[in-house]
């Protein structure tokens, strides 16, 4: 049995439309791959991720670094020492005029009891701790200790608590950062001894033999610095003994901490703009695209010709650029189809013709006994043929030379 070319195109397309509809891998892979599309949507776009990431991870790295601010630090403790040193020659200044006496045939010397009364006088309005030391390295006064009815030792207090609720959350997390950056490296721990000379202060070993002398030592017990200056009591150029200055780094670290928090103040404010202006940006670029991507997903998928492509071409970017190119290419495609559709029907129209001329000729022949008929109508079935043949030819000849210039 003979079939017609556009019977045969009718099952053809009745053949694919059941195979699409049937079952199979390729349909389950495309609805698999339409499920992750749909999760992707659903959470957070991975271009707006990359760019939060890459944004934030900036931001941090500056942050982190601005919290070691070691260069102000060393400041500050440079300026401590100096101010140590200059109250440090005035103690001594003071004690070399009033707590020496000239007693005839032992000299000059320093009068124990007269230099501690003057040390606690002097210390009074200070944090500063005073040991004093005989010029014989002995300890004869430490401004901790309360010579009364018997020895009273003076301790600092820490400080205060801070204010419970989420301050104190911020203040502890702080801590928890800070005291696992590199501090402190290279000094020498402080240890408290009792009875203390001093041959346990080379700074004071230093002052006795005339000279000013810093140290700078670390309290590994509270995690603090002890800055001491060295300065020797003279009179009339003669060393009598040595005051030794000491002090915690407290008013550094409370100077460091508050710098390092108006720091991450202001880390905190450029991060919440930077997030804002991250989600802006990837908004301006993620969410176009997904448009456009959704658009060139029904256009794949869809059948008629109301497939519309957003616009962007006004943002004269390369997203603008790519939803022009996205346009245009939509439009060739359907005018292709379109195209593709019309040179169907007119090849369907041309093989029409003489299918019918032969249908008519062949019915005719059957009915017809004359042979000189039938030959005639012989004749013109051998040239509906032939012109089957020359239209069949031309149509695989035009659609080659469209796909070459296509």
């Amino acid at each position: 049995t003979r079939i017609s070319p556009r019977s045969k195109l009718c099952m053809v397309s009745d053949t694919a439309i059941a195979s699409a509809e049937r079952p199979g891998p390729r349909p389950l892979k495309v609805a698999a791959r339409v499920l992750r599309r749909r999760a992707r949507r659903s959470r957070l776009s991975p271009l707006t991720a990359k760019i939060l990431g890459v944004n934030i991870l900036a931001l941090a790295l500056l942050g982190l670094g601005l919290l070691y601010v070691g260069r102000y630090e060393a400041g500050l403790i440079d300026s401590e020492l100096q101010a140590l040193q200059t109250q440090g020659e005035i103690f001594a200044a003071a004690l070399g005029e009033g707590a020496v006496i000239d007693s005839f045939g032992e000299g000059q010397r320093l009068v124990p009891e007269l230099a501690r009364q003057m040390t606690r006088r002097l210390v009074e309005p200070t944090r500063t701790r005073v040991r004093l030391f005989d010029v014989e390295g002995a300890m004869i006064g430490d401004s901790r200790l309360l010579r009364a009815a018997g020895v009273v030792l003076i301790e600092e207090l820490p400080p205060p608590d801070r204010d419970p609720g989420i301050w104190s959350a911020f203040y502890a997390a702080y801590d928890w950062i800070v005291g696992r950056l590199p501090r402190y490296g290279g000094f020498p721990e402080y240890v408290e001894k009792p009875n203390a000379a001093a041959a346990d202060y080379p700074e004071v070993l230093r002052a006795l033999a005339g000279e000013t002398a810093r140290a700078i030592r670390q309290d590994r017990a509270r995690g603090k610095l002890v800055l001491t200056v060295a300065v020797p009591v003279q009179r009339y150029k003669q060393v009598l003994g040595a005051v030794l200055l000491s002090v915690g780094s407290l008013e550094v670290e409370q100077a460091v901490r508050a710098v390092r928090l108006d720091i991450l103040r202001v880390f905190l404010i450029a991060l919440a703009v930077t997030v804002l202006l991250s989600f802006y940006l990837a908004s301006t670029i993620a969410r176009p695209v997904r448009r456009l991507a959704a658009a060139a997903e029904r256009v794949r998928r869809g059948s008629g010709r109301q497939m519309a492509i957003p616009d962007f071409t006004a943002r004269g970017d390369e997203i603008g650029d790519l939803s022009g190119a996205l346009r245009e290419m939509t439009s060739a495609l359907l005018q292709r189809m379109d195209a593709i559709e019309g040179f169907a029907a007119d090849v369907a129209h041309e093989i029409k013709n003489p299918l019918s001329s032969l249908r008519s000729a062949v019915e005719t022949a059957a009915r017809i006994e004359d042979p000189e008929k039938r030959e005639k109508l012989l004749t013109i079935v051998l040239e509906d043929v032939k012109r089957l043949d020359r239209l069949i030819s031309d149509i695989s000849d035009a659609s080659r030379l469209d796909a070459e210039l296509s």
